[in-house]
């Protein structure tokens, strides 16, 4: 009926097959983010512990217990400092530091105690910040042994009164603090800038400081003779003999070449004489800055940098590959990738980078099964992640994917509409050909009816008279509305095309019945 008709239509439409014949549905504005699911460690599993060992791993994670020794770390800290200034204007230290140094040293000692009677010697040998809490701790014991004991110790071991300066390394305790602490988020991710920068800072260093040294090895070659030679004449730095030998050694000009070019200091005095007089030297004050920001606009470089960084990628996805390949048959399905980015943090965090959420999930992984296997291999979940990270468009390419989707189905509806209609012409041409054997008898029948029809005028008979033609009166909404039945059933209104045809074959049957029968039955 028509009610089923369209009740089927909207069921359709209220989704869109995929590929691989699983509907994905059409409402996924709601759609949530995959959660990680929290694995046991050291730090949250407290289910595996019972008695004296739940209450003090209780104690060791309320807020109270973090806040006190973080206030201890902080007094700790500002007791090195008494002792560092002390130390550098040679002045005794006051009795309160030593005290309150042995208290936070006692303190600390408890934590670790408890935090090692908690997690155990094993799990606590493969945690970070419990092994960096007990180097503080050493570090404070062998301060206070050399505090005691340093006048007493042979000269080779002079060498461990340095080690005092460990101390001040406590203050990274906080750290571990911070990151605890949810309302510290944006000092949170100044310090994960701060260690992802560190990295790319150390490498710049390096190649500052070799850059620098190269062009000063060419300052000690040829700009030092001038340097002498303005001094001796009185030409330049008669008020500054220092000045004159800043160049004398690959160091010094290596540090003359930092203040005057990355400092921006002394240029005035140094470079600008020696510009003056020499202005070939200008290639070596002017020239170096610009060779290094040259380097940045080097696309060459560039492209190498990305090459490298993408290969490094693919590599990470491939460990990621593995991780989620749980059956290890080199495949991964629709439910192991959900699967995945529930258990693996890296994965669920590449995922939120992306905007791919539950909904989206499932359509990236139809988009990657470029086979329409049902499973992707490695190069089929390497290649398309490793791009969409450096460039993340997931919106485009979601619904580049969908068009692409709905003009092969139109293709292939466009093909089976076509293939249909060439079966029913080749049904209509067989029953062309069926019909044609009685297409002469038919007609013999018509001559036999009306004889002498070329003589006799046609005259129409009472029936035929009888057939109402359509009125020109009758209004287009009149023809359009369908009378019904008694039985409120929709009736077809009479054709007078079906009506003629009706007359004509009442003609036809006065002329020969049986040869009629025959045509009805084919």
């Amino acid at each position: 009926t028509v009610s089923e008709h369209s009740v089927g239509s909207h069921s359709v439409g209220s989704a869109i097959s995929s590929p691989s014949g699983s509907s994905i549905p059409r409402n996924t504005m709601h759609a949530e983010f995959h959660k990680v699911q929290q694995k046991k460690s050291s730090n949250t599993d407290l289910q595996e512990l019972n008695g004296f060992q739940l209450t003090i791993a209780r104690m060791l994670d309320r807020n109270s217990v973090v806040n006190c020794m973080v206030f201890v770390i902080f007094l700790d800290f500002i007791c090195t400092l008494v002792d560092v200034d002390a130390k550098a204007v040679g002045r005794e230290l006051p009795l309160w530091t030593l005290v309150v140094a042995e208290i936070c040293l006692a303190l600390y000692t408890i934590e670790l105690a408890a935090v090692l009677y908690v997690h155990g010697i094993r799990r606590a040998c493969s945690n970070k910040s419990i092994l960096f809490d007990l180097f503080c701790v050493i570090s404070g014991y062998v301060a206070t042994f050399i505090r005691l004991f340093g006048a007493s110790l042979p000269n080779e071991a002079k060498f461990l009164a340095d080690l005092k300066v460990m101390r001040v390394v406590r203050i990274l305790r906080v750290a571990r603090v911070i990151r605890k602490t949810r309302g510290l988020r944006e000092l949170q991710k100044l310090m994960k800038m701060m260690t992802t920068c560190l990295k790319a800072l150390g490498w710049s260093f390096i190649f500052c400081f070799a850059f620098m040294t190269l062009w000063a090895m060419l300052m000690v070659e040829f700009v030092h003779p001038l340097m002498e030679q303005m001094f001796r004449d009185g030409r330049a730095f008669q008020d500054c003999q220092e000045c004159a030998e800043q160049a004398s050694s690959v160091m010094r000009a290596n540090l003359l070449l930092f203040k005057t070019v990355i400092a921006g200091d002394s240029w005035g005095r140094i470079a600008v004489p020696m510009i003056e007089l020499y202005p070939a030297t200008a290639i070596i004050f002017v020239v170096v800055d610009s060779f290094a920001e040259s380097r940045q606009k080097d696309l060459l470089q560039l492209a190498e940098e990305l090459e490298h960084e993408n290969e490094q990628d693919k590599k990470h996805l491939e460990e990621m590959f593995n991780r989620l390949d749980s059956k290890a048959n080199g495949d991964l399905t629709l439910e192991q990738l959900v699967d995945g980015a529930k258990t693996d943090p890296d994965f669920q965090s590449r995922l939120r980078v992306m905007d791919i959420d539950e909904a989206d999930l499932e359509q990236l992984f139809h988009m990657i099964d470029a086979d329409m296997s049902g499973a992707i291999n490695k190069e089929e979940f390497v290649g398309p992640l490793s791009r969409w990270i450096v460039d993340s468009k997931t919106a485009p390419r979601f619904v580049k994917y969908n068009v692409e989707r709905v003009l092969h189905q139109q293709a292939e509806l466009l093909k089976q509409n076509q293939l249909q209609f060439n079966l029913l012409g080749s049904r209509l041409d067989e029953l062309c050909e069926q019909l044609l054997p009685f297409q002469g008898e038919v007609l013999g029948i018509a001559n036999v009816a009306r004889p002498a029809l070329t003589d006799v005028a046609y005259e129409p008979s009472s029936s035929e008279l009888d057939v109402e033609q359509p009125k020109e009166s009758s209004s287009d909404a009149s023809l359009l509305v369908s009378p019904r039945s008694s039985h409120g059933k929709l009736v077809r209104p009479p054709d007078p095309a079906s009506l003629g045809g009706e007359h004509r074959r009442s003609n036809i049957s006065n002329g020969g019945g049986t040869t009629l029968d025959r045509t009805k039955a084919i």
